[in-house]
């Protein structure tokens, strides 16, 4: 993973096919192969864009890691 990808505050929120691909460390074949596999998937202003926290927290889940957003929504009730 490169120094960007390991600070998300260095990625815009909404990443571009090849920006995902990038961040995900895949390629932009494989994004385009297997897109619907990810998240916040929608299209806007006419491209296809990838909303990067939802990004986040499928790949928190797939490693077994809870996001903060469900423990706090558990403690609350």
């Amino acid at each position: 993973m490169t120094e960007a990808a390991k600070e998300p505050e260095a990625w815009p929120r909404l990443l571009t096919i090849d920006m995902a691909a990038r961040y995900l460390g895949l390629s932009a074949k494989t994004i385009r192969n297997h897109g619907n596999l990810l998240p916040g998937k929608r299209s806007w202003g006419g491209k296809v864009v990838f909303d990067r926290h939802e990004i986040d927290k499928m790949l928190d889940k797939a490693r077994g890691i809870r996001s903060l957003w469900i423990d706090a929504e558990r403690a609350c009730r």
